[in-house]
């Protein structure tokens, strides 16, 4: 009776190791995919900032040096605004789900 109770929680024993081994398993790969996630979110909003900056350049370029003004205020007005939109922490257009 005594073997029997002692295999009984043995058996238990390493059926909550295996299973605390596989929740580990899948919080590394979890953590794995946000670190990856978040990575990509940066680069993406680093090119569309890098991207509006020069849009905006470009619109001042225009409205000072050429005589392209409405272009250049329209370029400016957009890049500033795109701008805006993405420093109040909308980046929903940068996702593809």
């Amino acid at each position: 009776m005594v073997e029997s109770e002692k295999h009984e929680e043995t058996c238990r024993l390493e059926g909550s190791k295996a299973s605390l081994e596989h929740k580990n398993q899948g919080e590394i790969m979890d953590h794995e995919f946000r670190k990856m996630r978040l990575n990509r979110d940066f680069l993406l909003s680093a090119a569309v900032l890098a991207f509006v900056l020069a849009f905006s350049g470009m619109g001042v370029h225009l409205l000072t040096a050429t005589s392209s003004r409405a272009l250049g205020s329209n370029l400016l007005m957009g890049g500033l605004g795109l701008l805006l939109y993405m420093l109040k922490g909308n980046t929903d257009f940068l996702s593809w789900q």
